[in-house]
């Protein structure tokens, strides 16, 4: 169970970078 909640932090996390990284150029 805990390990699910930790992949889906990462998972956001990696979203949430991309986004940052390719939204405002």
């Amino acid at each position: 169970m805990v390990t699910v909640c930790l992949k889906l932090e990462i998972f956001i996390f990696l979203k949430r970078f991309t986004e940052w990284q390719f939204g405002p150029r």
